[in-house]
């Protein structure tokens, strides 16, 4: 991991992260339409006004993620305003939050901290990250994207201890924060297999047994009326012929590869052979492993999640995120940083409204694609406009090296 190197103001770096992320969320936002409670969504607002236990209304797996409708709660007894207003202010803290957790994150592989910044802004004009959230904000997800980020950070930092309590909190906001309470553990477990002294055995029984409480209890000790869960063997065994459906349905399978290179597209713009190597060597090891692991996991859980697909690849964020910033310290021109933001302003239909479901389910769901097995002429659009945003990157390298390379021939020699 390669750590920014000394400043005497890391205070005013964060300021200005701050101010940025704050802009930001205020731009998007502008440009933003909202959706009344809808679909599973109603049921995070139920069990804000009503609790989880003792609620006979309460349905799987959103019974599991009582995070966010808690917190809504908090705010909304506090700041005496309607529960759906208290969604609004924990979505908006959320949003600016995840953008200082990214920056923290990707401040610690970049030597220049405006690559950081750089880089948040990039992932912040994500349509799944903020965008979405404002528009739809009786959901969960914004509420977990910046745990999964800390942790994440706290995990490459060899915080363990931090990141076990980030992520058992994180598990009752989305099961996504499974992934680094399970490498946590993991990590702890690879310690003491090449320790083994007592100290190790202990670190490693306790996350362990933490861990599985987290996960289990809730589901083991919470009655559901029913399940909305993809795969739920504890409350419908019928669900678990979806193991074996899943993976053969072309369909899931190609939205599953759409909304991934979609997520992903302002690396791929970025990513040239040189930088990949670069990334490759500087990786090796740890960190290498636990990012594979990571993106593994993020698939499988997205393979088995449900129709939001979209959505469960964007937690993916956190490897993006340092990809991000060690391709700027590789050294990305001014031309193709501007090109990235303008393709993510334009992929992600930043300054657009989002059509309501109320007025056409197919244009909601098409809007940005990759729902559960629906691929319709409007998702095959969009992955042939990724086709085009990538061409274009590799045009305006190829321009700006021969502007770089004329200017240079044309400079005036010094001396004779």
């Amino acid at each position: 991991m390669m750590h920014a190197t000394h400043d005497p103001r890391p205070l005013i770096q964060y300021l200005y992260a701050s101010l940025i992320a704050i802009l930001l969320v205020c731009m998007i936002a502008a440009r933003t339409n909202s959706m009344p409670p809808r679909y599973e969504a109603l049921q995070y607002v139920d069990m804000a006004r009503s609790g989880v236990v003792g609620n006979p209304n309460v349905i799987a797996p959103m019974a599991y993620r009582p995070g966010m409708p808690f917190a809504s709660r908090v705010v909304a007894n506090v700041l005496s305003v309607s529960i759906e207003n208290g969604f609004r202010i924990v979505g908006w803290l959320s949003s600016i939050s995840f953008l200082m957790c990214v920056f923290t994150l990707a401040r610690c592989f970049t030597v220049d901290y405006r690559h950081a910044l750089v880089s948040m802004v990039i992932l912040g004009l994500s349509a799944t990250h903020i965008k979405f959230p404002l528009f739809f904000y009786t959901l969960v997800d914004v509420s977990a994207y910046p745990l999964i980020v800390i942790s994440f950070w706290a995990l490459i930092t060899r915080r363990s201890a931090l990141c076990l309590l980030i992520s058992c909190i994180g598990v009752l906001f989305k099961e996504f924060l499974a992934i680094p309470l399970f490498l946590v553990i993991l990590h702890l477990g690879w310690i003491f297999w090449h320790g083994r002294s007592r100290r190790n055995a202990v670190h490693f029984v306790v996350a362990l047994g933490i861990g599985m409480g987290v996960v289990l209890l809730p589901r083991l000790c919470i009655p559901v009326s029913a399940t909305g869960q993809f795969v739920d063997p504890l409350n419908d065994l019928r669900t678990l012929r979806n193991v074996l459906t899943a993976p053969l349905d072309q369909a899931r399978l190609f939205n599953i590869m759409y909304a991934a290179a979609g997520y992903w597209l302002p690396t791929v713009l970025l990513l040239t052979r040189s930088r990949f190597n670069k990334m490759w060597a500087d990786l090796r090891g740890f960190n290498l492993r636990v990012m594979s692991i990571y993106l593994f996991l993020v698939l499988l859980l997205t393979m088995y999640g449900g129709g939001n697909i979209l959505i469960y690849v964007s937690y993916s964020i956190a490897v993006q995120a340092v990809v991000l910033a060690l391709c700027f310290r590789y050294g990305v021109g001014i031309a193709e940083g501007i090109y990235v933001v303008v393709v993510m302003l334009l992929y992600n239909k930043i300054m657009l409204h989002i059509p309501l479901p109320t007025d056409g389910f197919d244009a909601y769901v098409d809007f940005y694609g990759g729902y559960a097995s629906r691929v319709t002429l409007p998702t095959l659009m969009r992955a042939i406009e990724m086709g085009a945003y990538v061409i274009g990157a590799m045009c305006v390298r190829v321009v700006t090296a021969k502007i770089a390379s004329d200017g240079q021939q044309d400079a005036p020699a010094v001396g004779s």
